[in-house]
């Protein structure tokens, strides 16, 4: 093992990441920051058969030693998260900005569930101006910078956080890495496109790209929901604006180059072919999550016990529509074209090395399946997988008009670590929601998350 360490890197890496200890952990972060994971267990009660659902927080600091803390029976912190989504939910459906009532009605369930997962922590974090959260189960479909504490503060107001998918990660994160070039991004794709003319913005390089065999295993796989197999999506007109802003805002602050791909040409097939190998990828348009539309089928077998079959691998069930997606497939057959839909699934088979920040400007792209202890299983892991070192994620449906405005100040240099930056814009939000005497309410201004690399 010593031979191969010394001879080969990717073993060297391996070997490095099972060796996981909190004092290293603690060592990768800064005197003021902490993490907090989450994790959801089995807990075996003592007297009694069966074990209970249980959620537990590990904190570790940079001075401290690490500290356990038991939140609690996961039937009772769950219902809560079930309230708090569905809160939001029926506030994106709203066609205005949240009021006060809407606000009222969400601080009742915000301060529950910080009581629960949160109140039990925030006294060991003292001087902590910087928080990892690596959540686990349900926790995984709440953006923690909009709960509010004892107080009635936001915790953005106190803290920066980063989102991580396992403390483990601060340690991947560390390894050398290669550098990818410039900016790739799309935008209002024209999701009637046809395939022939999707094809005809390609060039000759990358037809050859967009037909290479390492994508044959998961090229037009999609899910077979009937939901899903309807969906017809509406153009974006306002993803446009943000992109074009975006590509100005790189103009002026960087000397790579910058590819903007707007309607036809945001297609899935110039995706593959250009995305890898640039340092930051954006993605202004719709996701989709199928929550609950694919669910597990039980049969009864002939001895008696019950066999629950899955029909859609979840990494089917989330995924980024792109030029040609309402044709559901239709020209797909022809030599290089793709159905217009990019799964999870098919991301993850991409190599994306090189790759620092993928934004995913798109409606509830930070979702996915929720399997206990293995984060999410969605866009938003796939692209890790990948390879990208960040992803930044919306929980909910948001505005396009809100997203062009945020996501635009992301790529403006300013020396700031990605958590600080994401706070900076988060607070200069709720404070013009203020001065204008709109409701403060995080649907406007905490649906987009950061998980990765946090510098």
């Amino acid at each position: 093992e010593a031979e191969l360490a010394f001879n080969n890197s990717g073993y060297r890496q391996e070997i490095n990441r099972r060796t996981i200890t909190s004092q290293r952990i603690s060592r990768l972060i800064p005197s003021d920051a902490a993490v907090i994971e989450y994790v959801l267990i089995d807990y075996l009660r003592p007297g009694f058969s069966g074990a209970t659902p249980r959620y537990i927080a590990a904190i570790i600091t940079a001075k401290d030693e690490p500290v356990i803390v038991d939140l609690g029976d996961a039937y009772k912190i769950n219902p809560l998260i079930d309230d708090y989504r569905k809160e939001l939910l029926r506030v994106a459906k709203l066609e205005h900005l949240p009021t006060t009532l809407d606000l009222t009605a969400y601080k009742k369930i915000s301060e529950s569930l910080f009581q629960k997962v949160f109140a039990p922590i925030k006294k060991y974090l003292s001087d902590t101006k910087l928080i990892f959260v690596a959540p686990d189960g349900g926790l995984n479909l709440v953006s923690f910078a909009g709960l509010l504490d004892d107080a009635n503060k936001y915790l953005i107001e106190e803290y920066a956080i980063q989102y991580l998918s396992s403390a483990r990660d601060l340690i991947r994160l560390k390894e050398e890495s290669t550098v990818g070039k410039g900016l790739f991004a799309i935008g209002d794709p024209d999701y009637d496109a046809t395939a022939l003319n999707r094809l005809a913005e390609l060039d000759n390089s990358e037809n050859a790209s967009a037909e290479n065999v390492q994508y044959a295993s998961t090229r037009n796989v999609r899910s077979g929901c009937s939901d899903f197999t309807k969906t017809i999506v509406s153009s974006l007109p306002g993803t446009r604006t943000e992109v074009e802003q975006i590509g100005l805002n790189w103009q002026k602050s960087n000397t790579e180059p910058a590819t903007l791909c707007f309607g036809s040409n945001a297609s899935e097939e110039r995706f593959k072919a250009k995305a890898p190998g640039n340092r930051i990828l954006h993605l202004a348009t719709h996701g989709y999550f199928l929550e609950g539309a694919c669910v597990p089928k039980t049969f009864n077998r002939a001895i008696g016990a019950k066999l629950e079959i899955r029909e859609e691998n979840p990494l089917l069930l989330s995924g980024l529509f792109f030029a040609g997606a309402n044709l559901h497939g239709l020209g797909s057959d022809i030599e290089g074209a793709e159905d217009g839909v990019l799964t999870a699934y098919e991301v993850s088979d991409m190599i994306l090395d090189g790759t620092d920040i993928v934004v995913l400007s798109a409606c509830e792209t930070g979702l996915g399946e929720v399997k206990e202890g293995e984060g999410v299983y969605g866009l938003r892991r796939a692209f890790q997988l990948a390879g990208a070192r960040t992803v930044i994620s919306a929980l909910w449906p948001v505005s396009d008009k809100e997203t062009a405005s945020m996501m635009s100040e992301i790529y403006k240099v300013s020396g700031e670590t990605l958590p600080v930056k994401m706070r900076r814009i988060q607070l200069a939000k709720i404070a013009e929601l203020r001065n204008a005497g709109f409701a403060d309410h995080p649907f406007v201004w905490g649906a987009f998350i950061a998980m990765g690399d946090w510098k």
